[in-house]
């Protein structure tokens, strides 16, 4: 063998051991070849259709604790929203016409920070200038909310459908300063059932607004009281058979079926999980509507606050949790 073939043979050789150590070990060509993980995605990159896949069936992709979303609305712009990872936020301030001073919203640190501040309020009506909000789904017009849904909780839905769902909504809040101190305010869901809906268009006397009052002072609902309704639900993780005051009424050309907590007595700071189902299928009952045939737009949380003839009006609150557990997955929102 000439000194040609020796070289040859050696340049083989190196050729074969470098591919089985490739092979062993695992070396990549390129810094971008990532390993795929269990459910078919690269580690740190999920989408929406994959977050059923996971093992202990928990959305941990909610909006990320260490982003920072900040909304800023007042009478030139009432309807700023940001969207979250699921849902958005916005200080839907649909009742002021002229003031001094803004609602601030701001995501940071896994809360939302909300300060509604004014002065001078020139308003439409005589009631609650606004309804700063996390809102998930469609509104009333339905227009989302938002650039995207879960893949496990998708509306608008047919509620015959929606109240067969294991579903429960959990939010802990609390109320940081009031000014004045009979400020009218109450913490809410707003809930719309509609039969027909279609965008851009408001609902008619066949569709049906439901409220659920979590916490409220000075403030008191559309209509009168029509009685009273009792369900199991959580409050700061005791099991309790709760009371509501039911009340029924129209201010516009729908009704509205108000659920007011009565027992416990309400407080600024609260941790509660509820049922939202049964709320609406009495507030069915008690409007004469079948909502089964209804669609559920959405799911509408926040704040309504404040009055024209008050010379200030402060409402500063936290969210520092906000999920819903449907099916037994659960969706973070806050």
């Amino acid at each position: 063998m000439n000194n040609g073939q020796k070289i040859a043979v050696i340049i083989i050789a190196i050729v074969i051991i470098s591919g089985v150590f490739y092979y062993q070990f695992g070396i990549s060509k390129s810094p971008y070849e990532k390993p795929i993980s269990v459910n078919g995605t690269p580690p740190g990159n999920s989408t929406s259709s994959n977050h059923n896949n996971t093992i202990n069936k928990s959305d941990n992709n909610n909006t990320s604790k260490n982003s920072s979303i900040t909304v800023i609305g007042n009478a030139q712009q009432k309807y700023n929203y940001a969207p979250l990872r699921y849902g958005a936020i916005g200080p839907d301030l649909w009742n002021l016409v002229s003031a001094n001073g803004n609602t601030t919203m701001k995501y940071i640190g896994g809360k939302l920070y909300t300060n509604s501040s004014f002065s001078d309020v020139k308003s439409n009506v005589d009631t609650i200038l606004g309804y700063p909000e996390v809102a998930y789904g469609y509104n009333l017009e339905d227009q989302m909310f938002g650039d995207q849904q879960n893949t496990n909780l998708i509306f608008p839905v047919k509620f015959s459908t929606f109240e067969r769902l294991n579903f429960t909504s959990t939010a802990n809040f609390s109320f940081e300063k009031l000014y004045p101190s009979n400020i009218p305010i109450d913490f809410s869901y707003d809930l719309w059932l509609e039969q027909n809906p279609s965008s851009g268009n408001m609902p008619t006397s066949q569709d049906l607004e439901v409220m659920i009052w979590m916490y409220y002072q000075d403030n008191q609902p559309i209509g009168q009281q029509v009685g009273s309704f009792h369900m199991n639900a959580f409050f700061n993780g005791n099991a309790i058979n709760a009371t509501w005051e039911i009340w029924y009424g129209k201010a516009n050309a729908w009704p509205t079926v108000s659920f007011i907590l009565e027992d416990p007595a309400v407080s600024l700071n609260s941790n509660i999980s509820l049922n939202i189902s049964k709320f609406i299928m009495e507030g069915g009952i008690i409007s004469g509507e079948n909502v089964s045939n209804h669609t559920l737009m959405g799911i509408e949380m926040g704040n309504e606050f404040g009055n024209e003839n008050l010379s200030t009006n402060i409402s500063e609150w936290v969210l520092s949790y906000y999920s819903f557990d449907v099916e037994g997955f659960r969706i973070n929102i806050i």
